[in-house]
């Protein structure tokens, strides 16, 4: 999910987990300087090498 604002990107990244709640990643991008789709890619690895249990 990707929130934008006049100065940045908020991309939040929603990670499964083995107990019932709910977890996820949040991340804030300048928008002058930072790569959003990068962002996305890295954010997305980073959430699949988390383990929750």
């Amino acid at each position: 999910m990707i929130v934008t604002t006049r100065t940045g990107y908020h991309v939040l990244c929603f990670v499964e987990t083995t107990f019932d709640s709910s977890v996820f990643l949040h991340l804030w991008l300048d928008r002058a300087t930072g790569n959003l789709a990068l962002a996305r890619i890295r954010l997305r690895q980073l959430a699949q090498r988390l383990v929750l249990g």
